[in-house]
């Protein structure tokens, strides 16, 4: 069946059906509240938006440039490297969150971090359908596609980077098949993308993989290289443009010298979670794994096809995604169109060649029923659906009392938010873990400095390993007490240096909870006054406490950790 709109008679009942229809929900709507059902019925919620404590500290730093009208040069937030000069790299993101929830709360925070993943999922659905043809295969990959992107629903400003990249494919894949020539959105649309976040390389990336498959097309196709160049003239002088963007940010150059020594690092690869592979044995990876395969033979497909674009770009995305599990999401959204317009061959092909078996025939049912379901995903809709999706979750967000997995603020059980309000004077130097500063940044600066946060690339590996020795007892631990002179120190019970310090008579629990401990120093009188056997318990404690490692399980909690469907 054609895949035309269907003519409907000039009738008043004709135009009361063109209506409904037009009301009615489309794949498109689908697409857009898939990942709102996944987040509220699998992942928690706002609570797995907040699952770091990065937020905070990004809408801390916003807050901060509203009222100093000026990006920050050096660090505020940290009583350990307080005056280091700092790279606040998505301050634009920084600057509408921060103004968004001085103005609004948390609660809108959420909302539209909300709003950008399902407009993002929307619009991978619309791609994949529009290469495909058939709107059941491209709702079927999206599928695949936001329970893989899963892993990295968080608050934060990546999330823009998820939007750009699928925003990226549409206009670069409108332009190869004929369509849009007008260039010059790409730059603009970069000169956002390098101040909103990091992943602006992504950009970068997807432009020039497009500028290089037109030179391998046209050398593959006997031309030369001055006129396979010609030929390419706007996607490569596109890139080039791209890049040139990017050098406009507060930070000129030093912001892409200091990119690029932090991806070169190995420290993140592997000591940061999310920096890792993803473990096969995540729940997001049987969702992961069919569209590797998937993403591996359309490669192979493209490349025989002539679409050596598609084939650089599965082979780049899919190489990263491998890599590490941050880049599983921009892999799953770069290769979903691929992939569906591979998948259209590939039925057309089944169909063709195999008339009897029962694989020919479900090929060409399937074909056929995309067909017919196309004429009436391509009405116009008014997309009240997506509207009314957000529309509830508003409401429930800022009712009075909201279930647990609507609330607008950092979980409780995962976050010190009880213990922070027993930690004494704002001037007390608290060591925690890093997922824990970002919170405290949120919920007590200006008025306490935190030990570390979740900036690794601002921290660096040798502060980083000072944090590692500390909460695992190693040897130096002690030294590194008296260097950094601890008022209070905050951490989860599970963590080793909680265990050496309860043998210790230098610190004592001054409260505990299910989620967090924290001790004080004993004054130095109390100390002078304890018996002899408590003594010769603390002449021993450097070493019982060392050995705590090795009787107990000890798990750190990293700020970027891998989660999803």
């Amino acid at each position: 069946m054609a895949s035309q709109a269907i003519p409907l008679p000039r009738t008043s009942t004709a135009s009361k059906s063109n209506l409904l229809l037009r009301v009615f929900p489309s794949f498109s709507d689908l697409a857009f509240i898939m990942p709102l059902v996944i987040l509220f019925s699998i992942m928690h919620g706002t609570q797995a938006l907040l699952g770091d404590g990065d937020p905070g500290w990004h809408i801390r730093t916003g807050q901060w440039i509203l009222e100093n009208h000026r990006v920050p040069q050096t660090d505020m937030f940290s009583f350990t490297q307080s005056g280091k000069p700092w790279f606040a790299w998505e301050w634009l993101w920084d600057i509408l969150f921060g103004f968004i929830h001085q103005t609004f709360g948390m609660g809108a925070v959420l909302l539209i971090s909300m709003t950008l993943i399902a407009v993002t999922m929307s619009l991978v659905f619309r791609q994949a359908s529009k290469l495909s043809g058939n709107p059941v295969l491209a709702i079927g990959l999206t599928v695949l596609t936001c329970a893989s992107a899963s892993i990295h629903f968080l608050a934060r400003p990546h999330l823009f980077t998820l939007l750009l990249t699928a925003i990226f494919m549409i206009l670069l894949e409108s332009r190869r098949s004929g369509g849009t020539k007008i260039y010059w959105i790409f730059p603009a649309l970069m000169l956002f993308w390098v101040n909103l976040h990091g992943g602006f390389v992504t950009g970068i990336i997807l432009v020039s993989g497009y500028a290089a498959g037109g030179m391998v097309r046209a050398l593959f196709h006997g031309s030369r290289v001055a006129a396979a160049v010609r030929k390419n003239r706007g996607m490569l002088v596109t890139a080039l443009l791209c890049f040139a963007v990017t050098f406009l940010n507060p930070y000129t150059y030093h912001l892409h010298q200091h990119v690029i020594t932090f991806l070169a690092d190995p420290y993140s690869y592997t000591h940061i979670q999310e920096f890792q592979p993803l473990s096969f044995n995540h729940p997001a990876s049987k969702f992961f794994e069919p569209l590797m395969l998937l993403g591996a033979v359309a490669a192979v497909w493209s490349l025989v096809r002539g679409r050596f674009d598609h084939a650089i770009l599965l082979a780049i995305w899919l190489h990263l995604g491998l890599m590490s599990a941050r880049n599983v999401p921009i892999y799953a959204i770069v290769a979903t169109p691929v992939i569906a317009r591979s998948m259209r061959d590939w039925f057309f092909v089944l169909g063709r060649r195999n008339l009897t078996n029962p694989l020919g025939r479900f090929a060409r049912w399937f074909r056929s029923f995309g067909h017919e379901v196309t004429p009436f995903e391509r009405v116009p809709r008014l997309r009240l659906t997506s509207v009314a999706a957000i529309a509830v979750v508003a409401s429930v967000l800022y009712a009075p009392n909201p279930p647990e997995s609507f609330r607008p603020a950092f979980n409780s059980t995962a976050f010190p938010v009880e213990a922070a309000q027993h930690l004494g004077a704002p001037g007390n130097r608290v060591l925690s873990i890093d997922t824990w500063g970002g919170y405290l940044i949120y919920a007590q600066y200006p008025s306490r400095k935190v030990f570390v946060d979740g900036r690794s690339d601002f921290f660096g590996d040798d502060f980083e390993n000072t944090c590692v020795d500390l909460f695992n007892v190693r040897p130096r631990w002690k030294q590194l007490f008296d260097k950094y002179h601890f008022d209070r120190v905050m951490l989860p019970p599970d963590v080793a240096l909680v265990s050496a310090l309860r043998l210790t008579n230098e610190w004592k629990a001054v409260y505990q909870d299910k989620t967090a401990v924290i001790f004080e120093p004993v004054p130095s009188s109390t100390k002078a006054s304890e018996t002899s056997s408590a003594a010769s318990r603390a002449q021993k404690n450097d070493v019982t406490a060392t050995s705590a490692v090795a009787v107990e399980a000890v798990t750190i909690p990293n700020h970027k950790e891998k989660r999803g469907a």
